[in-house]
This record gives structure tokens, C-alpha cells and sequence, in this order.
């Protein structure tokens, strides 16, 4: 029911105005005094309100303008029985909602009221709505808060599961441009975020299903009928599940292999547009080095035995001729005309006992005898043993060995075999005038998965040509014309069996570099064992 505020100084006008207005069906407060109105306008909130202008306590105008300061939603009909345009205009510009006579009639008072109480009616409810909708518009935020959350929580898992997985993971797009690596793709790629994305799967060697690919990328998927189109999926799948291998270079010049499969999300547009390819992978250097190391292990066996009864035919001869050749150097005159060549007879066969020597050290390597060793101190013989050919090659060795090596167990005279031949192989390789730096620091090294001294040989030659990384350490192997290809498999024999390991890369910026890895613990059982 509307409440209607009656205030008029006239009794019988505000019995007459109540009487109007109940019968209309509404709820009337009255009162003669303007304080009074003030006051039951504040305590009732009434839907419309009826002024008298000239009251007996106080102006009506001071009257209105305190009714519309305390709730200007509140319709207030202006009643004079003396009107006049100054006046109506005055209570209009005061917040007035219209201005009746005390001469009007009863259908002018009942219209003007239900046009107030129509003006209140609309503002209640669309109060009501507005109130509605904020409360509507404050559980949208608060699910639209709470979903976010929950993407965002969602988002945050799957980053951390990606990023956490031990496999390298790359999200690319249709035609292979990557948009995604987790932490592992980018370890084994040696890259930052930034290098990675953006660049091709073609750059580090994943290849996608390039038949499939091609067929969904051309006319025919939208000629032919949906068998052939799902026997293509069929197809494509089969494809994605199969184990690849690659091979990549890293920037600092060393050589990976990696396994990887690669799967392509699908959709339903028949041209293939917005596919994603993802690639799995993980490095199988490791696996792939004692793949080949059984394999030699298997060539070597059999090697074995045969260089072990060569050598030991050819040793007893050699020995006999070099004996002869000696006793006959001395007995001969300085300008005998044969002892030239009885010299040469003398050189080559203490070549040929070097070799001997070495196809004995290859067949039948010595295990090597420990003792703790200063890396610096090896280094140091080995330059001094190297000073006179490196001086007839023009050729700087330079050493940068870090002050905080531990002394390491060690074979002193094998290690420095090694050293030695990884030295004399860098002079062979830079030539005139070039730099040899031989390096010593201690690492974590993630093979071994242990701490290690890091002996390292870099030279300014022209590095290894990319076809014979994976023969480097073959025994008889070699791409010196004088070569036995018997040195750098010996000292790889003699690193492994100090628990250690050995590699070889190229250089970014030129040259090669022959790192040699010793455990600053020694070898364990199990290395030795494998070794």
C-alpha cells in the first residue's frame, strides 16, 4: 500500500486531501505543522508527499527544501490556494514534482497523486533491479574471481609439471615454428627461452610426418570421400608413435643425440589449419656412446688377440735387426757409403718397436697405479716436454689452471701419456704460428654425476670435421698420414680405467677442444668394472 505525507496548516483540507487519497487505496499520515512533516517524512519515508506552501509555523518553501534534501526520490506535490508563476516556478527549482490549487478537483488531486506515487512506484523498483543486478553482477565477479583462480592455478600445475618432467618438451605450430620448450628442452639444447622459441623444429633436426603433413596441406582432402581421410589418421598416428633419432651440435661444438617421437593435435577443419605438433625427447647421448663402446668392446676382444701374437712375432725380429744395425753403425766408417742406409735400417726399426709397443699397450693395457697427484705439476712436464716442438712450429701453449684443484687420484705418468698425446695432436693440427691452451678447473660432470678435475686442450686449428666424431677413439683410426690411430683410443682406455671420461668438441669460434674428465673421489668399483 502507498504512503501519502498530507502537511497543511487547513484541518478540514487535510481531513478533505486523506479522505481523496484512501479512497484510492492509500495509507495517509497527516499533520499541520511544517517541523512536524519534517519529522514524520523521516521517520515513515512516505511514497509521496502533499505540501501546503504558506504553513502557520514556518515557509513551505523552507519546508520543501528540507523534504528534498533528506530524500529527493520522494515526490513532493506543491498546494497553494494564492498560486502564482513566481512562486510555482521557485518550488520547481526547489525539487517540487508539480503544483496543485486548493481549487482543483478531485480528479486533478487523484491524478497528480498516482502520477507521483507512478514516478516513486518506478524508482522503488528499478531500485530494487539495480539492486538485483549488483548483486547479480558481484556473484558473476566472484565466480568469474574464482574461475580465474582456478585457470590460473590449472595453468600454474601444468607449468610446473611441464617444467618439472625430465624430458625435453617442444609445442610447435603447423608448419613447425616452436611456441613452447620447458626447462629440460632448453638444458639440452643449451639455450635460453628466447633463442628457442620462435626458431623451426627443423633447426635442431625433429622432423614432423612430412607425408601426412603435405597430403593435409593440399587439394586432395577435399575431393576425396571421409574413408580415405580417416585411414590417413590412421596413418598419421602410427607415424607420430614411431621412436626418431636426431643429432644436434651444441654451441659450444659438441655433438648430441637425441630420441623423440612427435604426436599433432587435431581438430575438425579438414585443411589441417591451427594443428599442433608436439615433440618429445630426451638425450641418449650416453646411451647411444655405450651403444658403441660395447660394440668396440665386442671388435676389440677379437682385435686383442690377434695384435697380441702380432706384436710378439714382430718383436723378436726387430730386435735381432736392430742389434745387427747397431753393432754395424759402429764398425763402419763415417764415409762408408752403405751406413746411410743402415742408419735408416736403425730409425725404422725403433719405429717399428714404438708401434710394437703401442699394439701391446693396446692389446694388454696396465691398470694404472693411484696416487694422489697435482694436476698443475703434470701440466707443467708436459709444457716443458713440448717447449722444443712447439718453438719449431712458432706455436704459443698457454696454461690457465685454477688455484682450487684438489690433488687427485691418479696414474701421474699415464695421465700425462695422455695430456702428452692430446699436445702433441693440437701441434699437429694448428701448424705454424698457432695457439695451443691447456686448461684445469674442477666441474660437476653430469655424466658421472659426480665432482671432477677438468683437464682441457684447445687448439686455433681447423677442429674435426663432422663426419669422424664418432671414430675419433676407434683403434687404427686416424687422419694423420703417419698416424697408427692407436693414441687417443690408449688414452681413452687409460681415462677410463681412472673412472674418468674423455670427449672431444669443436670450437664456436674455431679449433677443437679435448676435454678429460678425472674424479676428484677416484674411480669407483663400478666404473672401474665398466671401464
Amino acid at each position: 500500500m502507498a504512503k501519502v505525507l498530507v502537511i497543511d496548516d487547513n484541518e478540514s483540507l487535510l481531513d478533505y486531501y486523506g479522505k481523496i487519497l484512501k479512497d484510492i487505496g492509500c495509507e495517509v499520515l497527516t499533520t499541520s505543522l511544517g517541523e512536524e512533516g519534517i519529522r514524520l517524512a523521516r521517520e515513515h519515508t512516505p511514497d509521496c508527499i502533499m505540501l501546503d506552501i504558506m504553513m502557520s509555523d514556518m515557509d513551505g518553501l523552507d519546508v520543501l527544501q528540507e523534504l528534498v534534501d533528506f530524500d529527493s526520490t520522494v515526490p513532493v506535490i506543491v498546494v497553494t490556494g494564492m498560486p502564482s508563476a513566481e512562486s510555482a516556478i521557485e518550488a520547481l527549482k526547489r525539487g517540487a514534482f508539480d503544483f496543485l490549487t486548493k481549487g482543483c478537483t478531485v480528479e486533478e488531486i487523484i491524478a497528480t497523486a498516482r502520477r507521483a506515487l507512478d514516478r516513486r512506484r518506478l524508482y522503488l523498483e528499478n531500485q530494487e533491479l539495480v539492486g538485483r543486478l549488483r548483486e547479480a553482477n558481484s556473484r558473476l565477479e566472484q565466480q568469474i574471481s574464482e574461475a580465474t583462480e582456478q585457470v590460473r592455478e590449472l595453468n600454474n600445475f601444468n607449468q610446473s609439471l611441464l617444467e618439472g618432467i625430465d624430458a625435453g618438451l617442444l609445442a610447435a605450430s603447423e608448419s613447425g615454428v616452436i611456441l613452447f620448450a620447458n626447462a629440460a628442452a632448453r638444458r639440452m639444447l643449451s639455450l635460453s627461452p628466447h633463442q628457442v622459441i620462435g626458431s623451426n623444429l627443423q633447426d635442431f633436426g625433429f622432423e614432423i610426418a612430412r607425408a601426412a603433413h603435405a597430403v593435409r596441406r593440399s587439394e586432395t582432402p577435399h575431393i576425396v570421400n571421409g574413408h580415405f581421410e580417416d585411414s590417413l589418421d590412421s596413418v598419421e598416428q602410427k607415424l607420430e608413435r614411431v621412436q626418431k633419432r636426431t643429432t644436434y651440435r651444441l654451441p659450444d661444438g659438441s655433438v648430441r643425440v637425441f630420441g623423440y617421437s612427435v604426436s599433432t593435435t587435431r581438430d575438425d577443419d579438414p585443411t589441417g589449419s591451427g594443428r599442433r605438433s608436439i615433440v618429445l625427447f630426451r638425450d641418449m647421448t650416453d646411451m647411444e656412446e655405450l651403444r658403441n663402446q660395447m660394440q668396440r668392446l665386442q671388435k676389440l676382444e677379437a682385435l686383442n688377440v690377434v695384435v697380441a701374437g702380432v706384436a710378439h712375432e714382430i718383436k723378436n725380429p726387430i730386435a735381432g735387426i736392430k742389434s745387427v744395425a747397431s753393432i754395424l753403425v759402429e764398425t763402419m766408417k763415417e764415409d762408408d757409403p752403405l751406413r746411410d742406409h743402415v742408419l735408416r735400417i736403425l730409425e725404422e726399426s725403433r719405429r717399428v718397436t714404438r708401434l710394437v709397443e703401442e699394439f701391446f699397450s693396446f692389446s694388454r693395457p696396465s691398470k694404472p697405479k693411484l696416487e694422489a697427484a697435482d694436476v698443475s705439476d703434470i701440466i707443467g712436464r708436459v709444457v716443458r716436454l713440448t717447449h722444443e716442438a712447439a718453438t719449431q712450429r712458432r706455436a704459443d701453449i698457454a696454461t690457465v689452471v685454477a688455484l682450487d684443484i684438489p690433488r687427485v687420484p691418479m696414474d701421474k705418468d699415464q695421465i700425462q701419456q695422455v695430456i702428452l698425446n692430446l699436445v702433441l695432436n693440437a701441434l699437429e693440427a694448428i701448424g705454424q704460428n698457432g695457439r695451443i691452451e691447456i686448461s684445469a678447473d674442477v666441474v660437476d660432470y653430469h655424466v658421472l654425476g659426480r665432482r671432477c678435475a677438468r683437464v682441457q686442450v684447445r687448439d686455433s686449428g681447423p677442429g674435426f670435421p663432422a663426419d669422424v666424431f664418432h671414430r675419433l677413439f676407434d683403434p687404427f683410426f686416424t687422419t694423420k698420414p703417419s698416424g697408427t690411430g692407436l693414441g687417443l683410443h690408449i688414452s681413452q682406455n687409460i681415462v677410463l680405467e681412472h673412472g674418468g671420461r674423455i670427449e672431444a668438441a669443436n670450437r664456436p669460434d674455431g679449433g677443437a677442444v679435448l676435454s678429460v674428465y678425472l674424479p676428484l673421489e677416484g674411480p669407483s668399483p663400478a666404473a672401474v668394472a665398466a671401464a
